[in-house]
Order: structure tokens, then C-alpha cells, then sequence
């Protein structure tokens, strides 16, 4: 499940008004959603941030920073060059 935070205004009716950037979350009337209030507003709320996990993806971006990448569009091939002996040291027969 994916989190997505708008600002929302309660109309007299209780009604919530979302901005127009919400558009693309694709809503249609009556569809159910969990909301969240936060009664000390945007200013108010503090974010804690996940220090493990940012040391974590820090680490992991410095193991990787050498890596040759390879593109996506090219995995299908690497994959058969690999299984035609390549990832063992053999020249590929294809």
C-alpha cells in the first residue's frame, strides 16, 4: 500500500476539498479512503527520519558506487551470454 499526504480543507459540509495536484490519484465518488488528521497542522508536525534505513541506503550506494550498470534493455542478452558460458569465463556461442 502506497502513502500519498495532501492537504485537505473541511468545507462546512465536512465535506474534504483536496488540492488539484490529487487529481492523480484517480478518485471517484464514493470511494472509501483512510484519512489522518493532524489538528497541529503542516507547521506543527515534525517528521522523525528512519536513521537505520538511511544508513543502510547509504551503505549500499557506497558499495555500489563502482559497479559497472548495465541497462535494462540489455538483460535479456546478458542473461544468454551468461548461460551460454560467459559468467564462467568461456566465449559465448552466440
Amino acid at each position: 500500500m502506497a502513502t500519498v499526504t495532501y492537504t485537505a480543507k473541511a468545507r462546512d459540509s465536512r465535506i474534504l476539498e483536496l488540492p488539484a495536484e490529487a487529481q492523480v490519484l484517480g478518485l471517484q465518488a464514493g470511494q472509501e479512503l483512510v484519512v489522518t488528521v493532524d489538528r497541529e497542522g503542516g507547521e506543527g508536525a515534525t517528521s522523525v527520519p528512519n536513521e537505520k534505513g538511511l544508513a543502510a541506503m547509504r551503505e549500499i550506494a557506497e558499495r555500489q558506487k563502482d559497479r559497472p550498470c548495465a541497462e535494462g534493455s540489455d538483460v535479456v542478452k546478458l542473461v544468454r551470454e551468461a548461460r551460454a558460458g560467459a559468467m564462467y569465463g568461456y566465449g559465448g556461442t552466440e
